[in-house]
């Protein structure tokens, strides 16, 4: 290859395929124990009494299967770097520590809350724009691109909470719903007696996920003093207030 093309110094194809489980809950968690009561043994007489957790004999791990195809070049004995990655994960039987009901006895349960998928690219760029004995410049930029979905929840419900942050089917993991003001067919909002605005139904107002992330790196050498610094970006995402 370099005989035909003596500007590429190097070139790598890759790809992978992986499964993976997770078994990231307390121990016990298939089964109802019991724990000591408090103020005993008393009198030489051990007392129990049973947990909070509700045990849940149909657990399963979270699984994570993913596909990952990438390339890697470099050009210019090594001035120029190139890397490029598409992934694919899906990930089944996520965990999650839900609040069950006090009419039903038991404080929490662990249960396999759903299903979900990211997709996305990763690219880099290495550059050596300006390299002598004394004086060097290089700078590596960055980007990333993930789309998710939640494909999935326990018992065909439409949310459920998975870890700090609810899960709605054919939404992103993150998904902010709330319930809003209403509004005329001219746009206008509704007030009602007391002069404060009509609340409507919930609806989605927005989602912690970024539309893409980006890094530029940059670092300057002169004989043996270094100068380093970082941009970083983030575009979309929202923050609940």
């Amino acid at each position: 290859i370099k005989d035909k093309a003596p500007w590429l110094s190097f070139g790598k194809l890759r790809a992978s395929y992986s499964k993976v489980g997770n078994d990231n809950v307390s121990a016990y968690a298939t089964s109802t124990v019991y724990s000591i009561a408090t103020n005993f043994p008393f009198n030489g007489v051990p007392g129990f009494l049973i947990s909070g957790d509700l045990g849940n004999a149909n657990l399963k791990n979270e699984t994570t299967t993913e596909l990952e195809i990438g390339l890697e070049t470099q050009f210019l004995k090594n001035r120029i770097g190139m890397e490029f990655n598409y992934f694919d994960r899906d990930h089944t039987d996520l965990l999650s520590y839900i609040t069950l009901a006090n009419s039903t006895g038991y404080r929490n349960s662990y249960i396999n809350a759903g299903s979900m998928y990211n997709r996305g690219i990763e690219a880099l760029l290495n550059v050596t724009p300006v390299k002598s004995d004394d004086f060097s410049w290089d700078f590596t930029f960055n980007f990333t691109k993930i789309k998710n979905r939640v494909t999935a929840l326990y018992g065909g419900a439409d949310q459920v909470q998975i870890g700090q942050t609810f899960a709605f089917v054919g939404d992103p993991y993150g998904t902010f719903y709330a319930p809003g003001y209403s509004y005329n067919n001219e746009g206008q909002m509704l007030i009602d007696d007391t002069g404060l605005p009509v609340i409507g139904p919930s609806q989605k107002i927005g989602n912690i996920q970024p539309d893409w992330l980006a890094g530029l790196n940059n670092s300057v050498t002169y004989k043996n003093l270094n100068l380093s610094f970082f941009f970083d970006m983030r575009k979309g995402g929202d923050i609940m207030n």
